[in-house]
């Protein structure tokens, strides 16, 4: 890939340990040459984007969902409509999204992650991008969450 059509993407240390396995495995056993992490990661992307991205929007938002972004958001809409003498939202259907929910969307009883319709049908779609974990290629990774910043 040619340096001026890259830019810089900061990911989690678990992405990175996930990239890394990645790599790892597609080339494990390609003899046609080498694919590296900045080719892999574009893949990914440009390829989640068309297929998958529309079907699995609802559960990006829900799993990074903020109550008190979403208060903000709400709040701003009323005074707003108070400031221009709009319709006054319903406040009980604007409080609704929040019921049951805790920190970053999470709530109390959730059920399993749903796999998308697309990826399900696709017998050529990358499944360990929806969760289904790799085996580490050597050694222990990191499995303390997404606190680090690459």
């Amino acid at each position: 890939m040619d340096a001026k059509n890259l830019v810089m993407v900061r990911i989690s240390k678990n992405a990175e340990a996930a990239l890394q396995r990645m790599v790892g495995t597609t080339n494990d056993g390609f003899t046609g040459g080498q694919i590296n992490r900045v080719e892999l990661i574009s893949w990914i992307l440009i390829q989640f984007e068309s297929r998958y991205l529309t079907e699995c929007l609802e559960q990006l938002r829900h799993d990074h969902f903020d109550p008190v972004t979403y208060l903000e958001s709400m709040v701003k809409q009323v005074k707003e409509a108070r400031a221009t003498g709009g319709e006054m939202p319903d406040l009980r259907k604007l409080l609704s999204p929040l019921a049951g929910k805790g920190s970053k969307g999470q709530t109390a009883t959730r059920s399993p992650e749903k796999v998308p319709a697309a990826v399900e049908k696709d017998p050529t779609s990358p499944k360990k991008l929806v969760g289904v974990k790799a085996q580490p290629l050597a050694g222990p990774t990191e499995q303390a969450g997404d606190q680090g910043q690459k």
